[in-house]
């Protein structure tokens, strides 16, 4: 269904939130968060702005009368759930930078090359 026949009310459905997309991306973007601060934090944290700019935008459309008025509990903690993971991924790369000015990936690349694939490095 198009935006134009959901707009209008054709097929017989109403409109709906994107929580799948919502979730998705914050799944994902949690993941990458995680898993880059072996390298890089920041493609998780543009996954996690964009799960929240979804809910916000998705919170418009509420109040602009074009989703149900019973979704908006649901994506306000969606949206306060985002505004967390948001402030945590900042946490994450500013955590990144300390360990990086601190020579910790300098340390920590060879043992983990040399552990997992037995890879000596100078």
């Amino acid at each position: 269904m198009s935006d134009v026949d959901e707009l209008f009310g054709s097929g017989g459905t109403a409109a709906k939130p994107r929580l799948a997309l919502i979730l998705v991306l914050m799944s994902a973007g949690v993941i990458t968060t995680a898993l880059g601060l072996a390298c890089s934090t920041i493609p998780g944290g543009l996954l996690l702005l964009s799960a929240w700019l979804v809910t916000e935008r998705d919170l418009q459309r509420v109040e602009a009368g074009f989703l149900p008025v019973s979704q908006q509990g649901v994506l306000r903690a969606f949206r306060a759930l985002a505004v967390l993971l948001v402030m945590l991924a900042t946490a994450a790369f500013v955590l990144q930078t300390v360990l990086m000015g601190m020579g910790f990936y300098d340390v920590a690349w060879p043992l983990m090359l040399n552990g997992w694939f037995g890879i000596e490095t100078p």
